[in-house]
């Protein structure tokens, strides 16, 4: 057994070298350890362009680091967009291709699609009597462009296929696909929040807060609030408590008629250069309900017309001149802005934890604690 264990190392040892030695010299430097890497980069800045900026042709890069030595590679990319539209993909330059590494003056073949929400391509060597058919290392595989406008979109991508040098398919499993790509400016949403009740004898009102995610940069906005007013009765105030986002350097302003609430906010005279962005509360606004007689009215109720959209916004730190440079004006198109329609119901009941009938959702106590 010992010497047929010596004899049987032995022909391994010259089987590997065998092998080896049948092997251009580039295959055998193909052969690493380090983990492939495959994803989308791109040098457009995005986030340095006005939300629902034209954009002409964004350029996204499919790039491959530390490829295995491959022959040809199938991919494709979904647009989770309403905003970018796919125009058209073509092969990377010789120069920055992986595919032109080993051979430069490799017959490469490039197939490629561009739909309403897909890039798929697939590239490889077009005829296997060339000198060398694989390629291995660092390169772009595909530029993919893209026209709309800015506003937050995802890109997914995915590889297909992968074959090696010899044309056996490659597990891409142990790969590392940066599969999603997040661009653009996010887009704002309107919501209401802390829906409170306080049971002034003298006049007892709901509280709510008007917020907004990812506002953009703005110093002026008008939002319109749509309500019931059969069933609510809006509590006009001169001096509305402004919410966080505005509350240094914004005047603001409240008009009601007929179940119609337009709030408008703008920086004030002598702040010219302040704006406001990010995500956070605009105003507190005040109502009353109509029947309050609550213990004969089932819990809860529920308004069925509550709605909140933007009608205009904008950034304006130019005031009064004529001329304004790009980074100091810009209005917006808000009609793909996110508002806020949806039933509001409100809740009441017994509002103490102790009690026998504790209702959790509650924000008015209608005194029918059972203990």
């Amino acid at each position: 057994m010992i010497k047929f264990y010596h004899i049987s190392f032995k022909a391994l040892i010259f089987g590997v070298v065998l092998f080896l030695s049948s092997c251009d010299e580039d295959y055998v430097n193909s052969l690493t350890s380090e983990q492939p890497v495959v994803y989308l980069d791109t040098n457009d800045n995005l986030n340095s362009m006005y939300l629902g900026e034209s954009v002409d042709e964004l350029e996204l890069i499919l790039k491959v680091e530390n490829s295995p030595a491959i022959s040809q590679l199938a991919f494709s990319v979904n647009v989770k967009s309403d905003f970018l539209n796919p125009e058209q993909i073509v092969i990377s330059p010789n120069q920055d291709n992986l595919f032109y590494n080993v051979n430069p003056n490799g017959e490469i073949y490039f197939i490629a699609d561009a739909t309403d929400d897909t890039f798929s391509g697939n590239i490889g060597f077009s005829n296997h009597n060339q000198d060398t058919t694989y390629t291995y290392g660092d390169g772009e595989i595909a530029r993919l462009y893209l026209s709309g406008i800015n506003a937050q979109s995802e890109f997914v991508l995915s590889i297909d296929q992968a074959l090696s040098y010899d044309d056996f398919e490659i597990d891409v499993s142990n790969w590392n696909i940066n599969s999603n790509l997040n661009l653009g400016q996010p887009v704002p949403k309107l919501s209401f929040i802390d829906f409170n009740y306080t049971n002034n004898s003298a006049a007892p009102y709901l509280s709510v807060i008007l917020s907004v995610d990812d506002l953009p940069i703005m110093t002026k906005g008008i939002i319109e609030i749509d309500y019931d007013n059969d069933l609510l009765f809006f509590v006009n105030e001169t001096n509305p408590s402004k919410g966080d986002l505005l509350s240094e350097g914004f005047d603001v302003s409240i008009n009601e008629q007929n179940g119609l609430i337009t709030f408008s906010f703008e920086h004030s005279d002598g702040d010219i250069e302040n704006f406001t962005n990010g995500s956070g509360s605009l105003v507190e606004l005040k109502f009353q309900i109509n029947n309050t007689n609550f213990q004969l009215q089932q819990s809860p109720i529920s308004i069925e017309r509550f709605s909140a959209f933007f009608i205009e916004s904008v950034y304006d730190i130019c005031g009064d001149c004529l001329t304004p440079n790009y980074s100091e004006y810009y209005n917006y198109d808000i009609n793909y802005w996110n508002g806020f329609i949806e039933p509001v119901e409100i809740h009441f009941g017994c509002m103490d934890s102790n009690a026998l009938n504790y209702n959790s959702l509650a924000i008015i106590d209608d005194g029918t604690c059972a203990y």
